[in-house]
């Protein structure tokens, strides 16, 4: 759940899924492996909404158990602004001006300065980020020659 949500660009989310699971390889351990399909009542690319959408899900899935991977899926993609209508629905809601241009501004920062610079507070992207994997000691083509694999004492 810490990583930002990437919509295409002129896409917007009719769905979000949410999957946990425990280490399958550990037998001792107890096994669970839930996941969760939401439609949303309206499509759309806003990150902020889409974190909360998703933290919805996860409080619903969600037991203490000691998971080793988590997933959220963006499905029903379509271009925005392109809605199907219900018949008693009132009209759709119109695009929030100012909405749009803080979300694009968030897009702007990440493409330039990369990928969690700035991010949704409930998405806890902001502190000392001791979680994210580090990168400092790969080599240029760690996974495709084995004369850059690191040798390590001979």
């Amino acid at each position: 759940m810490r990583e930002q949500f990437v919509v295409q660009p002129g896409s917007a989310a009719g769905a979000v899924g949410v999957w946990i699971e425990t280490n399958r390889f550990r037998a001792q351990d107890a096994q669970y492996s839930p996941s969760l399909t939401v439609p949303l009542p309206v499509a759309t690319d806003d990150t902020a909404a889409l974190t909360q959408w998703a933290l919805a899900v996860l409080r619903r899935i969600y037991r203490p158990y000691r998971f080793v991977k988590a997933g959220v899926m963006l499905m029903d993609l379509q271009p925005k602004g392109l809605a199907q209508g219900d018949l008693f629905d009132a009209a759709p809601p119109s695009s929030d001006a100012r909405r749009d241009v803080l979300m694009q501004t968030l897009d702007r920062v990440n493409a330039k300065w990369g990928r969690g610079t700035l991010g949704i507070a409930s998405a806890e992207l902001q502190g000392d980020r001791a979680w994210s994997m580090q990168r400092g000691n790969l080599s240029p083509a760690y996974s495709t020659r084995w004369s850059d694999l690191r040798v390590i004492g001979e």
